[in-house]
């Protein structure tokens, strides 16, 4: 009887503290500020099998919550699978899932999750902002407007509805409307880096630079971890044409966020215009390893080959470019200027008509159809029955004009002229490389030669002419 006492006495303080230790895994659950602690306590409570289905959904939740918070967002989605398996009604839950989804990019299943969302829980600003997020993500800014509308109006202090609004309206490109919401996501956290980070990206797509480098300038003095101002820096940088400064900007960027594909794609355009092309071609490739289906890294490692002279590589980057955006007229225009240069002119002609589909007043691609339909010996003037809809009294207007006969080179050599220094410059250079063209067609080599080296020597090296200048001269000396 005494040993059964004692057994018995035993198993109530094991019981006492398999509970004690229970409750203890419970508050660390909910309650520990390191993810992993958090983690490992739910772990514990969820298989200590002694708790209820209702308080096994909560640890599911909150180890989700936790997976997510440690960037684990696929074993987030299952323990949310799980809270919402026992209990179907948790707003919260689909929640959560949602901004899981959004951050795996399956933005799909993000929307689902934030609509079950706002239907279990009608009035959650955040779920709004949410599936807004997704559908900005999707490019769906319509969308994507219509749920900041609601959500700003459920909670007019929403701070990432109004970052979010201003950038869905930075997308359509309705600046003033972006600027309003960049001003307002400001006004209400002063000392948020992001915010002064996000409008600074929009005075530069305005073209406001000044501007754009003071807020460049607040962000990374309130937060110089981060590599995003020193990325986007950068690139305002690159656009004044500033290229050591820029340059530094991007290494920064780069040291703070290896991974960064962005910072690797800015740095490559910087190098390119400093006449690095190896090294711009060096960083598009990492670029393209962190992220294979960036397509403007191809278009852009192509254009560096075509620096190099290395055409037939180039096309083979401005192919992959268009099969991953087929819409991208830029890269159908540097692929047929690659044709064009390996005198490939028909296949040249294809890709001009099919950037002229997309961009059909564009006066460049107009002239470089022209070109390539004559120098393949197509009929020629198609693609100028169709100039009138371009502007043909600015620049390069006058060049579809002494094409069609009604100016003569000197004209072309006067019409180029600009109050503008650079301006005048990049003209006169266009011009002569277009004149280049002309003579060509007369059957007058010589003077077309003389042409293309003025060009080859004078016109910058991200410009078509420069490129193609080389590629004719090559021609004409062989």
């Amino acid at each position: 009887m005494r040993h059964m006492l004692i057994l018995i006495s035993t198993f109530l303080i094991l019981a006492s503290s398999i509970r004690a230790q229970t409750m203890e895994d419970a508050n660390l659950c909910q309650h520990a500020t390191d993810p992993d602690v958090a983690i490992r306590s739910c772990t514990l409570f969820i298989e200590s099998g002694t708790v209820t289905n209702s308080a096994r959904a909560v640890a599911f939740y909150n180890r989700g919550t936790n997976y997510g918070r440690s960037g684990r967002y696929d074993r987030a989605v299952q323990d949310f699978d799980q809270a919402i398996r026992l209990k179907p009604d948790d707003g919260m839950a689909y929640y959560n899932r949602g901004k899981a989804y959004d951050e795996m990019r399956q933005y799909d299943s993000a929307i689902g999750d934030f609509g079950q969302a706002i239907r279990l829980i009608p009035n959650y600003s955040d779920a709004y902002a949410g599936r807004g997020t997704a559908h900005r993500s999707k490019g769906e800014l319509d969308l994507a407007i219509l749920d900041f509308n609601q959500a700003i109006q459920l909670a007019p202090n929403s701070l990432v509805a109004h970052s979010q609004r201003g950038i869905a309206y930075t997308q359509k490109g309705e600046y003033n409307l972006a600027l309003e919401d960049y001003n307002q996501a400001i006004q209400l956290n002063p000392r948020l880096a992001s915010g002064f980070d996000d409008r600074g990206g929009l005075y530069t797509l305005m073209r406001d630079y000044e501007h754009a480098i003071q807020d460049f300038d607040h962000a990374i003095n309130l937060d110089s971890h981060s590599a995003d101002p020193f990325n986007n820096r950068c690139y305002l940088l690159y656009l004044k044409q500033e290229y050591d400064r820029a340059i530094s900007d991007c290494d920064k960027a780069i040291q703070l966020k290896p991974d960064s594909a962005l910072a690797f794609f800015h740095r490559g355009l910087v190098n390119r215009m400093e006449g690095k092309p190896d090294l711009a071609i060096k960083d598009f490739d990492r670029a393209i390893q962190l992220s294979p289906g960036y397509a403007d890294a191809f278009r852009s490692r192509g254009s560096a080959y075509m620096t190099m002279g290395e055409l037939g590589r180039a096309t083979e980057d401005f192919s992959k470019a268009i099969l991953l955006n087929p819409r991208d007229e830029l890269a159908l225009r540097n692929r047929g200027t690659a044709q064009f240069a390996r005198g490939a002119f028909t296949n040249a002609s294809q890709d001009f008509s099919d950037g002229l589909k997309l961009r059909p007043a564009d006066p460049y691609l107009l002239i470089w159809a022209y070109l390539s339909r004559a120098r393949a010996k197509e009929k020629a003037d198609i693609a100028l029955d169709i100039a009138p809809q371009a502007d043909v009294g600015s620049w390069p207007g006058p060049v579809l004009a002494l094409y069609e006969g009604k100016i003569r080179p000197t004209q072309l050599l006067a019409a180029a002229a600009s109050p503008d220094t650079k301006m005048q410059h990049d003209q006169e250079c266009e011009a002569h490389f277009y004149i280049g063209e002309y003579e060509l067609l007369q059957g007058l080599q010589k003077l077309a030669l003389g042409e293309f080296r003025t060009a080859a020597e004078t016109c910058p090296v991200n410009f078509y002419e420069f490129e193609v200048a080389g590629a004719e001269l090559k021609r004409l000396q062989d």
